[in-house]
């Protein structure tokens, strides 16, 4: 979690929106944003009465999706520095257009 937030806070610095999907309820994850201190955006999408993460097919957790400000979404999977979409887009130095797209993109470009 710490790398997640730290990542969340340059990407904020970047001026990209960095969200949270929780799968928990919603006095655990309050319970979890003060443990770790998150300021950033948090929904709540209770599992296994919330379909979010079966509709975007989030599989495991932590899951991240970068969506462009066309709504396109540009790169998706696991975040781990050893994935190179996830390295490009935590560089924040790389434009939008040259983030590797996602393998299956929740929404086509056309």
């Amino acid at each position: 979690m710490p790398e997640l937030l730290q990542t969340a806070e340059q990407a904020q610095r970047a001026g990209l929106t960095f969200t949270f999907i929780s799968g928990n309820h919603r006095e655990a994850t309050l319970a979890y944003m003060e443990e770790f201190h998150i300021t950033q955006p948090v929904y709540f999408a209770p599992l296994p009465e919330n379909q979010t993460f079966y509709t975007i097919g989030l599989l495991n957790t932590p899951f991240y999706c970068y969506v462009d400000a066309q709504g396109i979404v540009r790169s998706a999977g696991y975040p781990s520095q050893a994935w190179q979409p996830w390295q490009q887009l935590t560089d924040f130095g790389m434009r939008p257009d040259e983030v590797a797209h996602a393998p299956a993109p929740l929404r086509s470009e056309a």
